[in-house]
């Protein structure tokens, strides 16, 4: 439901809908907020950022292996064989997190630029040194 809930946030942005505040804005704001938590480990220091991949990368091609003994098809980003672990985080970041935050960025103003700063360091570091950042993780 990402894309459908970031089209009506953009949406509910651009025409100044929260000026005034209704109860099913708080409920739609706050399923938001909660998702931007969820998705924001591309938004912490590089320290942070990098143990969260690796412990979601593992959970994900964790799934792709059972899926696999199952005889089930590998979901996407699951098959470790593969998965570049950089290309998914440079497609994550710019995909979904990037747009998310840059929308609450303009709802929130200024006071959200240093997690937008460090989108864009996190993007920047995937693109320059590739999986030389996962070198060594145990998956």
């Amino acid at each position: 439901m990402h894309f459908e809930h970031l089209g009506r946030l953009k949406t509910r942005i651009a025409t100044d809908a929260f000026v005034s505040v209704e109860r099913k804005d708080v409920l739609f704001l706050l399923g938001q907020a909660l998702h931007a938590a969820d998705i924001s480990n591309p938004a912490k220091a590089q320290h942070l950022q990098i143990k969260w991949t690796q412990r979601v990368m593992k959970e994900f091609f964790l799934q792709g292996d059972r899926e696999n003994e199952l005889g089930l098809p590998i979901s996407a980003f699951m098959d470790r064989q593969k998965t570049s672990i950089a290309q998914c985080q440079m497609g994550f970041i710019s995909v979904l997190v990037k747009p998310l935050y840059a929308e609450w960025r303009k709802l929130l103003g200024d006071d959200l630029q240093p997690a937008i700063d460090l989108l864009q360091l996190s993007l920047s570091g995937w693109e320059t040194d590739g999986n030389k950042l996962c070198e060594g993780w145990d998956l």
